[in-house]
């Protein structure tokens, strides 16, 4: 059974606190913007920067690390324009995935801004010869992806205080955060995450879906209750 381990329940649970969750989604911004204005940008600076916009992507875009990595700018990053503006759309053929479903992710505004700053005034600094790779690594070529999970999850722990958030945590997350405000719907959460079936989707989220429907039928209680007094004041 596709289940969902305790810690990982635990460590989702933290984001259920708002400032928690603010830091995860202001933190990595600031890292980008700070390091676009430094003037002598140092490698490690660069680092922390390239790590920064990896964690914004997964939060928009909750791919498997592998993919991750290896993003390219020819082909995996796409511009677009729409109602919104323009802005980018993240890309993998299915060949490329491993369940063998195509993923398409249209990024926001917000984070395709970050993606061109990044890109220009950053990435140059992390570059070894020339290749396409939006994450470079210390060879010619991308980052590792064990490399770049344990850097997102020491990025997240150090700026949050929550700590194990892998980027393969991220898709829990994702997830999670979507079926606190659309309760129930499990199809838009399996498309998200590629999934091929439905019932792996019910079967991870379930558990974590409980309060929820606690919190909805302690409501209906209480409804219930003040409509029963109301008809007894109407009785006198």
């Amino acid at each position: 059974q596709y289940e969902m381990d305790e810690e990982t329940r635990r460590m989702l649970r933290r984001f259920d606190e708002p400032a928690v969750l603010g830091r995860l989604f202001d933190a990595p911004c600031e890292i980008i913007r700070k390091a676009a204005r430094t003037q002598h940008l140092t490698v490690s600076q660069a680092v922390q920067a390239s790590v920064a916009l990896a964690t914004l992507m997964l939060i928009e875009a909750p791919v498997r690390i592998g993919n991750l990595a290896s993003v390219r700018l020819d082909g995996h990053l796409v511009s677009l324009v729409d109602r919104l503006g323009r802005r980018y759309r993240l890309s993998f053929a299915a060949e490329e995935v491993k369940n063998r479903e195509s993923l398409h992710h249209p990024l926001s505004v917000d984070l395709s801004e970050l993606i061109e700053l990044y890109i220009a005034q950053i990435r140059p600094r992390l570059m070894r010869g020339t290749h396409p790779y939006l994450f470079p690594g210390e060879a010619e070529g991308h980052k590792q992806s064990s490399l770049l999970s344990n850097q997102i999850a020491a990025l997240v722990s150090r700026h949050t205080g929550v700590s194990g958030m892998s980027a393969h945590r991220f898709r829990s997350l994702v997830g999670y955060l979507y079926l606190k405000r659309h309760p129930g719907d499990y199809e838009t959460v399996r498309r998200l995450l590629g999934h091929r079936n439905l019932t792996t989707t019910i079967t991870y989220y379930v558990p974590l879906q409980q309060d929820e429907a606690n919190r909805a039928f302690e409501s209906t209680i209480a409804e219930i209750r003040t409509d029963i007094k109301k008809a007894r004041k109407g009785q006198r």
